[in-house]
């Protein structure tokens, strides 16, 4: 997580936004957190706000081992925050859910921020 740094990325929500950023800056990142009390076989919504900041960037975004988003974020200064929307379903009762991002250029990275998953 990180602050606002209202020149280059202002948070749509809130005062903090999750770089998906590696060490160097041309390395990925990546972020898995469980989701517990899933229930199988049930649909969730899953919705967040994504950009890139400077140049380009991808984010994969994972529930379990099902692949839900492949994005391909258009870098901006500042960033510009887009919404995106998906429709999982649990296979367990516990569930990783990870998102993945890659820079196409050196001091770009992907930005997250907002991410809810709801019972459809």
């Amino acid at each position: 997580m990180a602050s606002a740094f209202p020149v280059f990325e202002t948070p749509p929500v809130g005062a903090q936004v999750l770089r998906l950023m590696g060490v160097p800056s041309l390395a990925d990142g990546a972020i898995c957190q469980p989701v517990v009390g899933m229930l199988p076989g049930v649909a969730y919504r899953l919705r967040f706000l994504a950009a890139s900041m400077i140049q380009e960037s991808i984010v994969d975004v994972t529930l379990g081992s099902t692949a839900v988003a492949h994005l391909d974020l258009a870098g901006r200064i500042p960033a510009q925050f887009h919404a995106f929307r998906y429709t999982v379903t649990a296979r367990s009762t516990v569930e990783m859910l990870c998102l993945h991002g890659t820079p196409y250029g050196e001091n770009s990275f992907p930005l997250i921020d907002a991410i809810r998953l709801q019972p459809e």
